[in-house]
């Protein structure tokens, strides 16, 4: 059962878990969904490394922490670290310190050796509290957790001063995250697999964010690009590991690119080609050998001090093998301080996952990539990333479904992917034929409805729009109309006044009659097969949610512009009193002005048009 770390200054409060090494990383996973009442992340970000202070409050720095604090917003995301009181991960913890927006929870996961702990005791408490208190008169060896965090994962193997325990369940952990398919499980602990139920399959996308860090920050990176297929982004220019990782990678390009130029072998060269390749790998590995020592030196030093074992492993090695067999893993953000633009780190982020999605070599085609890709920009709302590098040419939408993606941008209140695929001739029509689509947008919005079965159209109208409008609102006369018979070619039209006939015809047809005293008349429309007006139904829907962009959207490409605004702001202005918020009537206002306007220009135009305009009847409205 999880417990709550509360600080000294009861500022903050985290769960946490005490877990062995050995146990199944998916259920701790699982478990972590459960906490998080079932929602699973759409991102997942894992800082590595470590920062001098003096580093860590530059400008560059603070770029990046304003970067890695808009993907937490944007997204549902993780951030998972070492959970330690270092520079680096006090750094991180800052970003859910300093979220401007308390309700989007910010969730950081530290993932701790129990054992380096210092003053563990204080977890030795009944009930489900532990305040945690920072010794005052700590040693520079002390270990402390960093106070920010949200969710402790402790990893107790019982041995002292044993590192690394933690660093391969966090590897385990990570791997079972981004291992599709992901089978989300409802156990009541973690021990307790009982009763769980196998739901839809998510693709969780999971990258590695790498500061500094040293020889050990090596592994991690070789870890998560050979074994998980994860992939890192690293900041070229915070020093050790992240510089000896940039230098060997553009060492390999460089001489490879120098070696194709010179030498244009035939196919009957290849042997000659292994022993070039063989040569370039030495040569890259004295240009660095200088760096690797120092690297090598610092980390070492750091273990002694803390009375670890020094391993000695060839780390140019594991270096080379990632760049050789998972070049496309690795991406730099240049850090250097003569480097005068901003970092875009968020972008850095995102791009290094598309990257690895499109270089996919599974059975997945080319269509399903982009879609995978659609839907990952989508959860983290950049459309910017859908124009410049996943749709790039118009054949794309033209191959591509959207159908989903529609609805689910519709669903997220995602205004500009609905702009964008509208831009790109997405078949409103052709979507909504079925109109209990539209009848799901309103049940997504918690309207209930009790008569939706056989007539889902006329249940929105007769429940919804009705009682908000009031007795005058002729629901048979705008549905099925008198006037109108779907039988026959000829519908009546009260001569009373003129009329716009858009609902039974796919063209707009307007009917002008002059003669107020003549009783009936027959106007011929062409026979055409009975649609609904989307454009008008979404525009109705938008306002009633109060999804005011939407509206305005809808309302720019449907019809009768002037009573459309006018409707939206009875309904608004209706909402807003039965409601008691005065947001509507913002809203209200808006689409009044924007009636007014159109009339004035009208009036200006043409008086004596205008002045008929206004008294006239919609039958679709």
């Amino acid at each position: 059962m999880a417990q709550s770390l509360v600080n000294e200054n009861q500022s903050s409060k985290a769960n946490f878990i005490r877990v062995s090494s050995k146990t199944s990383a998916m259920r701790v996973k699982e478990y972590l969904i459960q906490q998080y009442d079932s929602q699973h992340p759409s991102l997942v970000i894992s800082i590595a490394g470590s920062a001098l202070e003096r580093g860590l409050k530059s400008k560059l720095f603070r770029i990046f922490q304003q970067n890695l604090l808009k993907v937490a917003r944007t997204t549902n995301t993780w951030i998972i670290t070492d959970g330690m009181n270092t520079n680096i991960t006090k750094f991180i913890g800052e970003i859910v310190r300093t979220n401007p927006n308390p309700s989007r929870l910010i969730h950081l996961i530290g993932i701790v050796n129990w054992q380096s702990l210092s003053d563990t005791n204080q977890f030795n408490v009944h009930g489900d509290n532990v305040y945690y208190k920072i010794a005052k008169n700590n040693q520079k060896t002390d270990s402390f957790l960093e106070s920010n965090h949200t969710q402790f994962i402790f990893i107790d193997d019982g041995q002292q001063h044993q590192i690394g325990s933690e660093l391969r369940f966090r590897t385990c952990f990570e791997r079972a995250i981004s291992m599709p398919p992901f089978s989300h499980q409802s156990p009541s602990n973690i021990i307790n697999e009982k009763n769980s139920s196998q739901l839809q399959s998510v693709l969780i996308p999971v990258v590695l964010l790498v500061v500094e860090g040293d020889l050990g920050t090596v592994e991690q990176v070789h870890e998560a690009v050979i074994r998980n297929n994860i992939p890192v982004v690293l900041l070229e220019g915070t020093g050790k590991c992240c510089d000896l990782f940039a230098k060997v990678y553009h060492l390999y390009n460089e001489y490879h690119q120098d070696s194709k130029k010179s030498h244009k072998k035939k196919n009957d060269d290849q042997v000659l080609q292994i022993g070039q390749d063989e040569y370039i790998k030495n040569r890259i590995r004295q240009k660095v050998q200088i760096m690797l020592n120092d690297v090598n030196s610092m980390s070492s030093s750091s273990l002694i001090e803390e009375n670890l074992t020094v391993t000695t492993k060839d780390y140019f090695e594991l270096i080379y093998e990632c760049i050789v067999t998972h070049k496309i893993f690795l991406n730099f953000v240049d850090f250097k301080r003569r480097n005068q633009d901003e970092p875009d780190i968020d972008l850095a982020i995102l791009q290094a996952i598309l990257i690895v999605t499109s270089s996919d070599i599974s059975s997945k085609n080319i269509i399903e990539q982009k879609q995978e890709q659609l839907h990952l920009a989508m959860e983290w709302n950049r459309v910017d990333i859908v124009k410049n590098f996943i749709m790039k040419n118009e054949q794309d939408w033209k191959t591509i479904d959207l159908n989903d993606l529609f609805e689910k941008a519709l669903i997220q209140n995602r205004i500009d992917f609905v702009q964008l695929f509208l831009d790109h001739d997405f078949q409103l029509e052709d979507f909504f034929k079925n109109t209990n689509k539209l009848l799901m947008l309103y049940k997504n919005e918690n309207h209930s409805l009790k008569d939706d079965s056989i007539d889902p159209l006329r249940a929105i109208y007769t429940e919804i729009i009705q009682p908000l409008v009031g007795d005058s609102f002729d629901v048979n006369a705008v549905l099925s109309p008198d006037e109108i018979s779907h039988n026959e070619q000829f519908y009546s039209v009260d001569t009373s006044y003129s009329h716009y006939i858009t609902r039974h015809s796919k063209k707009h047809t307007y009917v002008k009659l002059s003669n107020r005293n003549s009783t009936r008349s027959k106007v011929f429309v062409s026979s055409v097969n009975t649609h609904i007006d989307v454009n008008k139904e979404l525009f109705l829907w938008s306002v009633l949610t109060g999804k005011q962009a939407f509206a305005l959207l809808f309302w720019t490409r449907g019809k009768n512009k002037i009573c459309a605004a006018l409707i939206a702001t009875l309904l608004y202005k209706t909402k807003a009193r039965k409601d008691k918020d005065a947001r509507y009537n913002d809203m209200a206002d808006e689409f009044q002005n924007l009636a007014v306007e159109i009339l004035e220009k009208f009036y200006r135009t043409n008086p004596f048009t205008c002045t008929k305009a206004i008294i006239r009847e919609i039958a679709e409205f």
